[in-house]
């Protein structure tokens, strides 16, 4: 009475293991089975936590809100580019100014793909290059912020990057467009 569905469920589905791997039929027909499932998630579960979905008019709040520092800048920045890239966090703080890329196969202009490696969806490392748009509304262009933050800090791919020979590995030259600040100024990256 006092374990979670979850794991009610596991120890049912384990019974049923032993029954087939003993070769006996099995204790319930199949819909009274799934009708067992449906009562024990009904009966012991917690009220599934409702997912709101993020808007369009949510990011571009963020976009507007006021900053003071450096960090504030790249705290939005960063929050706004894994939303819409719909990447982790520790997938979004591993981008390289390498990984950045403007003019990727046939997109329109003032679009960009961002290469990521390692994604949890992307269980074979093929790598995944998911893109951002161009906004009409200037205030609300990302791939304009990144390229205004860039360009403030000199954060540009540098000249011996290694991504052209090794794609899926970190660079070894450029560091990560998004780093650690100093006194409101970003530090270097190995």
């Amino acid at each position: 009475a006092d374990l979670v569905a979850d794991t009610i469920l596991r120890y049912l589905t384990a019974i049923l293991d032993k029954h087939k791997r003993h070769d006996m039929a099995c204790p319930l027909p199949a819909h009274e089975l799934a009708d067992l499932r449906r009562a024990v998630r009904r009966q012991t579960s917690h009220a599934a936590c409702k997912e709101l979905p993020v808007t369009i008019d949510m990011l571009h709040a963020m976009l507007q809100l006021p900053v003071s520092s450096n960090e504030e800048y790249q705290d939005i920045l960063i929050t706004a580019v894994a939303t819409v890239l719909a990447c982790r966090p520790s997938d979004a703080v591993n981008i390289e100014p390498c990984d950045f890329l403007l003019h990727y196969a046939l997109d329109p202009p003032g679009t960009a793909a961002v290469r990521l490696w390692g994604m949890k969806n992307d269980p074979w490392r093929k790598g995944h290059h998911p893109r951002i748009g161009r906004a009409s509304d200037r205030r609300f262009d990302l791939v304009h912020w990144i390229l205004r933050w860039c360009s403030k800090h000199n954060i540009i791919p540098h000249h011996r990057c290694s991504k052209p020979q090794h794609a899926s590995s970190s660079c070894q030259a450029c560091g990560t467009l998004f780093r650690r600040l100093h006194h409101d100024v970003p530090l270097p990256t190995s």
